[in-house]
C-alpha cells in the first residue's frame, strides 16, 4: 500500500527528473555548445590519417566562429613528453578521400594540449577559430605514450 511517506521520494525523483529534462531540452534548442565527452584515445601520431580516432560531426551550418576547448587525462602511465589533439576538418567527400588515402588533411581546425610531465590532467587553450564550412568530421590523436580519455568542447557563435 502506497503511504503519503513512501510517494514523497518518488515525487521528489519525478520533479528531478522534469527539471534535468528541461535543462537538457533548453540546451538542445540553443545549440550553441557541443561536446564529444569521455571519448578514449590511445596512442596515435597525428600524420598517421588511417588511424586517427573519429568521434563525430559537428555542424556549423549558420555559425561565423567557435571557441574550441580540450581536456582529459591520462588513464596509464603519466607521459613525460607529447600532445593530445583534435582535428576538425571540413565534411567533403574529396577532403575525406585525401586525408584517409593519401594523408592529406585539408583545412583543419585543431586544438591541442601538451602533457607536462607528471601531471595526469591534460588541457589546451582556449581556440576561436573562423568557421569556413557547413559540418566538419572530429577526430582525436594522442602522440604519447599512454592511453587518455580526452573530451572536446565546440561553443559555436553565431
Amino acid at each position: 500500500m502506497m503511504t503519503t511517506r513512501n510517494l514523497r521520494p518518488m515525487l521528489l525523483a519525478g520533479l528531478l527528473l522534469l527539471g534535468m529534462l528541461a535543462t537538457l531540452s533548453a540546451q538542445a534548442e540553443s545549440g550553441w555548445l557541443v561536446a564529444f565527452e569521455r571519448q578514449q584515445v590511445t596512442p596515435v601520431n597525428r600524420a598517421d590519417t588511417e588511424r586517427l580516432i573519429e568521434v563525430g560531426v559537428l555542424d556549423t551550418d549558420g555559425f561565423s566562429e567557435m571557441v574550441l576547448s580540450l581536456g582529459g587525462e591520462f588513464k596509464e602511465a603519466v607521459p613525460g613528453k607529447g600532445r593530445v589533439g583534435a582535428l576538425l576538418v571540413p565534411d567533403v567527400d574529396a577532403f575525406n578521400f585525401l586525408m584517409r588515402n593519401e594523408g592529406k588533411i585539408l583545412f583543419p581546425l585543431e586544438v591541442q594540449a601538451h602533457a607536462n610531465g607528471g601531471d595526469a590532467i591534460f588541457v589546451s587553450e582556449q581556440m576561436t577559430v573562423r568557421i569556413a564550412f557547413p559540418r566538419y568530421r572530429v577526430y582525436l590523436y594522442n602522440e604519447t605514450s599512454s592511453g587518455a580519455v580526452a573530451s572536446l568542447y565546440a561553443y559555436r557563435v553565431r
